[in-house]
């Protein structure tokens, strides 16, 4: 497999002074607790940011958690209370769509097997191995009842003509879906099921809006299962409905060094698609993918870097392209070119030597200019104090 060319960088860049947003108790340390902050861009100019403040459980997903806002491009943060509480649901960025509108499809709250037959249980079409047992069935076997709940995924739109957000349902398109249901794992809960939702924000293009959906598993064409898959999503419709276009990545039991699941889109300056994903594991590199024709064929994948939880992309108006990944740490990189075909040597934001959260977050702000959000788990406080804390930063990077 080739790798993504490094090269020295030739970029100035100028990281102000971070800001802390919020801190954890010192004696919290619970796994899941004040991490994965969230930065979205609203209709009235302000940035929200909310973060996840829960166990680390599709169980316990889905709920509203702290909110922050900035008015003054993220120098400075407010807790507010949201009138609108799907919108401070953590891990579920706010995106602009087209016709001024915002659409956030945020995380559900799981289900469990207990929703199913047991006859229906106890004939899985196969099992894999991902940190915990996952046991497949088709989903068109699946209740009726079941089937909706992947069909009808919750959104918020914002509608400009009335300033208000509206609660309504995306048609997602579950042909070929795979129900999986994790077993055990290392919460203790088990019989976890999950629909999709946009844990990254879909790329406007051409019209269309598209998105990379990890989460849903797909037969293929003559149904064999996958391992995993990565699937191309496009609506035409503004987000009302999605249709499956095509696999960005599908492998099978023995690809070990393949097995791609958070994933960023981003269009780059030449006007492709670039698809950035995380391999399994923190401690495997990213795996990028490319698309010609609007995400109909993808190339096949080029690692880069050693390491890549939760990789986020942002191209700026200047047409240099950002990359944010991480654990253990937070570091950032760059694609001069805007090209995602070069990227600069890392940039640190957060060093660790131990796991820690490593899910960061971008937003621009102006032509050269943008936010980044991420955790330091050993953050010291003005006591001295070792507390979880949620930072941004503003980054400048000009050629």
């Amino acid at each position: 497999m080739d790798r993504a060319r490094i090269i020295t960088n030739e970029l100035r860049i100028f990281k102000e002074t971070p800001v802390v947003v919020s801190m954890a108790d010192p004696m919290e340390k619970t796994w899941g607790y004040h991490r994965i902050p969230t930065v979205s861009r609203m209709p009235d100019g302000g940035i929200l940011l909310t973060y996840v403040n829960n166990l680390d459980s599709n169980l316990c997903y889905g709920h509203a958690g702290p909110s922050f806002m900035s008015y003054d491009e993220g120098r400075s943060w407010q807790i507010v209370d949201l009138d609108e509480k799907g919108l401070a649901i953590s891990d579920s960025p706010v995106t602009k769509v087209y016709e001024g509108e915002y659409i956030c499809v945020p995380m559900p709250v799981g289900i469990t097997s207990k929703e199913l037959p047991e006859e229906f249980i106890r004939n899985p079409a196969g099992k894999i191995h991902i940190y915990r047992w996952l046991y497949q069935y088709r989903l068109e076997d699946a209740p009726k009842n079941i089937q909706d709940y992947f069909r009808y995924i919750r959104c918020i739109r914002w509608k400009p003509d009335r300033e208000e957000w509206i609660e309504e349902k995306i048609d997602w398109d579950i042909q070929r879906s795979i129900l999986k249901v994790e077993g055990e794992d290392y919460t203790g809960m088990s019989g976890q099921i999950v629909h999709t939702s946009f844990e990254n924000p879909p790329v406007r293009y051409n019209g269309e809006i598209i998105q990379a959906d990890y989460k849903n598993t797909r037969m293929r064409e003559d149904g064999s299962i996958p391992k995993n898959t990565v699937c191309c999503m496009v609506s035409k419709d503004n987000g009302h409905s999605f249709k499956f276009r095509s696999f960005i990545a599908a492998y099978d039991e023995g690809q070990d060094d393949l097995q791609p699941n958070e994933s960023d889109l981003v269009e780059t300056l030449d006007g492709r698609l670039l698809c950035v994903s995380r391999n399994y594991t923190h401690k495997m590199p990213m795996l990028l993918f490319y698309s010609d024709d609007a995400g109909y064929t993808w190339s096949q994948p080029s690692m880069l870097f050693d390491k890549g939880a939760f990789p986020q992309t942002l191209l700026l108006k200047n047409g240099i392209l950002v990359l944010s990944y991480g654990r253990p740490g937070d570091y950032i990189s760059f694609s001069p070119d805007g090209s995602g075909i070069t990227w600069t040597e890392p940039v640190t934001l957060v060093k660790s030597d131990e796991i820690d959260c490593g899910y960061s977050r971008l937003l621009e702000l102006s032509e050269n200019t943008f936010l980044a959000a991420y955790t330091d788990f050993d953050h010291l406080d003005a006591r001295g104090r070792k507390r979880k804390a949620i930072i941004t930063q503003r980054i400048t990077v000009e050629r």
